[in-house]
């Protein structure tokens, strides 16, 4: 019995961004935001899920496959918390538990 190992190239890729708000968000105000996720690889991804530190586990995009090349879209609604300080706070992104992405907000008076 004869038997061949052939080389496959396979480069998986994943690029996740997020768009923030123009204009400040007040804190208690809600907070809309949008992003985009895209397999940038030659092979197909399968289970993608795309959380960040504002929804919880709650997942802003979720996939069961995502093709070479194709690009989804999500858009996200949240109630910001009320804080007593102001600065700045950072929304991030992690996909299958590696983070992505950050994304500073700025709490203004």
């Amino acid at each position: 019995t004869a038997s061949a190992t052939c080389p496959t190239l396979t480069a998986p890729a994943i690029v996740v961004t997020q768009t923030c708000p123009i204009t400040s968000v007040l804190p208690g105000g809600l907070l809309t935001y949008s992003g985009t996720v895209r397999n940038a690889g030659n092979i197909t991804l399968t289970n993608v899920v795309v959380v960040n530190n504002l929804s919880g586990t709650t997942p802003v995009f979720t996939a069961a496959t995502l093709a070479p090349g194709y690009v989804g879209f999500y858009l996200v609604e949240v109630q910001l918390p009320v804080v007593s300080n102001y600065g700045a706070m950072e929304l991030h992104l992690s996909v299958d538990g590696q983070e992505s992405n950050r994304v500073q907000i700025v709490i203004v008076p």
